[in-house]
């Protein structure tokens, strides 16, 4: 048992005082006596300076692991991402915090907010940006916007919205911990998904680092601090930082997280330069170290592939991510719905209803066209493409399912329905649709079919490709029956319902996008 007083060094910055109080306060309540002892670092007095144009390697840490060499303090605390990649000798990182919120958040004025656009921000804004790993994925997603670096503490990087920015990029970590509710409130914030902005590795996570022959400070530290389910994907993310030769200076994105099923999810983004269109990746696998050897053979070596993909995409023309990242690595591309649409006159049913539900673009469309009166109705809707061309039709929607299994969606939707209410479901004639067959089961459905879905009669021959990708169930059974579904040498779909209409012909290793997106396609477009 430790029995002399246990000095905490830290930074006097507003997260890092609350990671060290954090650190303190469980201690205490384990017995430990502990006192704080405030260090200051290069860094915070070179706050203001761009960090991606100077040596940045250890300018918060330094000072701090000096005071642990030379015994004035006991344990340090750190954001995991500030450590250098390349060990200190003679310290040791013994520990690491459950992982917080690891996402980007974008923080939008009101007066920047255009609900229509891609994230919520109006063309050709101005974003301010701390990193080149958010500079670079970020003019990936949109690429008409600014980007600018900026610097200073997390209230000066906020400061900018009232001056040159209409938008900056933080961290959540930062912004979870620091009492500025009152100040976010009044801007929009939108929270990028570790696929649209991929974290940098061990984001949210806070490391505890001791002298590495304090084997009395490491039991405690193990003990009382330690979160191993953390601690297993940080170090795997740092060690595939280490074998891309990255550091925390170069637009590198890591991220890996586990599920129920104990699989390991990667996702990673590479690039030369912030100016460069990045590379993404998106691996599954439940071993560790099987997913960091792909992942590192396939980060290291991008080949260009020959893709379809069943939509009508001109890579050429297209501003659309699919198109500029076939273009940026020079992908072969073979784009054509195999599909039509045909527009179907209805009539609204003379049962009433409560509620209409849309579960794609194409519901709203072919629905709004015929004018109906739906005067007093409530509306549900799937996805955030659904959500805008509602808006586009003039329409509000009361509730919206959005990057979860339909199950989840289904059980959500139904609890904001009454016992008694009826959903009309505008859809395709003979709809293969999963949404309403569940919905279904505890409420009442009435499905309108307000167009068809047919096969194309002029379809183009698709010469041989390595990559498959259906977006539709359609699609993926008009594939099946014009060419071998066994040939390439991967099949994605779009979601669970493409995939599942490939079970049924008996195709079972189609690999499904983490989200219905063209970044989730696009991540899935390596051998």
């Amino acid at each position: 048992m430790q029995t002399s007083t246990i000095v905490i060094g830290t930074r006097s910055s507003e997260l890092a005082l609350w990671q060290a109080h954090y650190t303190r306060d469980i201690l205490l309540e384990n017995g430990f006596e502990v006192q704080l002892k405030i260090i200051k670092t290069k860094g915070d007095e070179l706050l203001n300076l761009n960090f991606n144009k100077i040596n940045n390697k250890g300018i918060f840490t330094d000072e701090i692991e000096q005071a642990l060499l030379s015994k004035s303090i006991d344990l340090a605390v750190h954001l995991y991402e500030d450590l250098p990649i390349t060990p200190t000798s003679g310290l040791l990182i013994a520990g690491c915090s459950e992982r917080e919120n690891p996402a980007d958040w974008l923080i939008i004025r009101k007066t920047a907010v255009d609900r229509f656009s891609e994230l919520r921000l109006k063309h050709k804004a101005v974003v301010g940006a701390v990193s080149a790993r958010q500079i670079a994925q970020f003019a990936a997603l949109r690429p008409d916007v600014i980007l600018k670096n900026i610097s200073g503490n997390i209230t000066a990087r906020l400061s900018r919205l009232n001056n040159d920015c209409d938008a900056v990029l933080l961290e959540a970590t930062g912004l979870n911990h620091l009492n500025l509710s009152k100040i976010l409130s009044n801007f929009e914030i939108v929270e990028l998904k570790p696929h649209q902005l991929v974290p940098a590795p061990a984001q949210g996570v806070f490391a505890w680092q001791i002298r590495e022959d304090d084997i009395e400070m490491e039991k405690i530290v193990r003990q009382h601090l330690n979160n191993f389910k953390t601690e297993i994907v940080t170090l795997a993310e740092r060690h595939l930082l280490r074998k891309l030769d990255g550091d925390n200076k170069k637009p590198i994105g890591i991220y890996i997280n586990n599920d129920f099923l104990s699989d390991y999810h990667l996702w990673a983004s590479v690039a030369d330069s912030q100016a460069d269109f990045p590379f993404q990746i998106k691996i599954t696998n439940p071993d560790p170290e099987k997913l960091l050897l792909h992942a590192v053979a396939t980060l290291k070596n991008p080949a260009q592939q020959t893709i379809f993909i069943s939509r009508d995409i001109n890579i050429n023309k297209d501003e659309g991510y699919f198109a500029r990242a076939a273009k940026a690595f020079r992908h072969t591309v073979y784009a054509q719905s195999l599909i039509d649409f045909l527009p179907l006159p209805y009539q609204l049913p003379d049962a009433p209803f409560d509620w209409l539900f849309f579960s794609n673009v194409q519901d709203v469309q072919y629905f709004f066209a015929q004018e109906p009166n739906i005067s007093g109705k409530k509306i549900g809707v799937v996805g955030l493409g659904t959500l805008r061309a509602l808006w586009r039709a003039g329409f509000e929607a009361d509730f919206v399912g959005n990057e979860a299994p339909p199950e989840q969606i289904a059980l959500s939707f139904t609890n904001c329905v009454n016992d008694d209410g009826t959903v009309l479901f505008p859809q395709a004639i003979n709809s293969i649709e999963t949404l309403p067959q569940l919905i279904a089961t505890t409420i009442k459905v009435l499905p309108l079919p307000v167009y068809s879905i047919i096969k194309k009669t002029n379809l183009v021959l698709i010469p041989k490709h390595q990559i498959a990708i259906l977006t539709t169930p359609l699609n993926a059974q008009v594939y099946c029956q014009n060419y071998d579904i066994c040939a390439p040498n991967k099949v994605i779909t779009i979601d669970e319902t493409t995939a599942h209409a490939l079970q049924e012909i008996g195709f079972t290793n189609a690999i499904v996008a983490a989200y219905p997106d063209e970044i989730s396609l696009v991540n899935l477009c390596y051998l």
